[in-house]
């Protein structure tokens, strides 16, 4: 299966680091999110488990600040096959 979604700062999407970690805390994958519209996707997710995603703040920027995408675990989406 596979996980999209956004990034945003006040509505608006931005281009962060995306972290993928397992229920048991191993990081599974990494990605950007696009910078034009704050949009990322993790692929070939096992569908009978849940991942939490994390965004890191640009460290240029100040502190490289970690944010949950989301508050809970995710379950991956299906493919239409």
């Amino acid at each position: 299966g596979y996980i999209s979604n956004r990034v945003t700062i006040n509505g608006e999407g931005v281009r962060r680091r995306v972290l993928c970690f397992s229920q048991d805390g191993y990081l599974v994958a990494e990605t950007y999110s696009s910078a034009a519209d704050g949009v990322y996707r993790f692929d070939h997710l096992w569908l009978n488990r849940r991942y939490m995603l994390v965004a890191q703040d640009d460290p240029a920027f100040g502190p490289a600040d970690y944010n949950a995408v989301a508050a809970d675990y995710q379950a991956p989406t299906p493919y239409i096959v």
